[in-house]
């Protein structure tokens, strides 16, 4: 179904049917892992699944994976001072602390409880934009300049190219990710009802993502070399 303003809502009880999958293995892979659990559910066991957004670091220590597709790209946006017009696009940022709070507590529910067989979305409603997170890079002195989807893409591929010749492939994943990102607009909601449920009363809520948390997340990158300092950044 979807909202007023048309995006999708994905529901706790919505269940994917194969074909409905997209054609991304991590994908897949996730929603084999799932189709595993309801299986072991049918048997008897008690299981809840648990699926969270784009988990993020914790409040105070911003440390986060360097895997992660999402960090990647605003890594190679850091290191070429240019991304695309994004139009006021945002992402969906679930820091990791309030993540593991909610899926403890409610693990550690009675094995007789309802949550046992339940769908569990762990996701933040307040949407992060990121336009913001280019901001806090400026002030870290890694300004970013607005150009044509195709000029990015050009100047993302000319640079992993010439770092890869030096043995230096970090670049080759933001460029293989660099299309879908920019084409992608399916708009999604997840509704987390079940989640609320069963943490009411414990006090543990989704914590917004502001700006003092983007500079906790950006300096902790800077910090472990994986987003570049100042004056490793290539010229413009």
């Amino acid at each position: 179904k979807a909202d007023q303003s048309g995006a999708d809502i994905i529901t706790e009880t919505t269940r994917l049917t194969a074909e409905t999958v997209a054609a991304n293995g991590y994908v897949q892979s996730k929603w084999v892992g799932e189709e595993l659990v309801r299986a072991a559910g049918e048997r008897g066991l008690p299981v809840a699944i648990h699926r969270p957004g784009l988990i993020s670091g914790a409040l105070n220590g911003g440390v986060m994976s360097q895997d992660d597709s999402f960090w990647n790209m605003i890594r190679a946006v850091a290191i070429l001072g240019i991304a695309p017009d994004l139009a006021g696009a945002t992402t969906e940022l679930v820091p990791v602390d309030y993540v593991s709070k909610a899926i403890v507590a409610i693990a550690l529910q009675p094995i007789g409880t309802q949550s046992r067989r339940q769908v569990f979305h762990h996701v933040n409603h307040r949407a992060v934009p990121v336009a913001d997170i280019f901001d806090v890079l400026a002030t870290r002195g890694l300004p970013i300049t607005t150009a044509t989807l195709d000029e990015v893409g050009a100047r993302l591929a000319r640079e992993a190219r010439a770092r890869n010749a030096d043995g230096d492939d970090s670049l080759v994943r933001a460029a293989m990710l660099s299309g879908g990102y920019a084409t992608a607009r399916t708009v999604l909601q997840f509704d987390d009802a079940n989640t609320r449920a069963a943490l009411a009363g414990t006090g543990i809520e989704c914590p917004a993502v502001d700006r003092s948390v983007l500079e906790t997340y950006i300096d902790a990158f800077v910090e472990s070399g994986f987003l570049p300092r100042p004056k490793e950044s290539a010229d413009t």
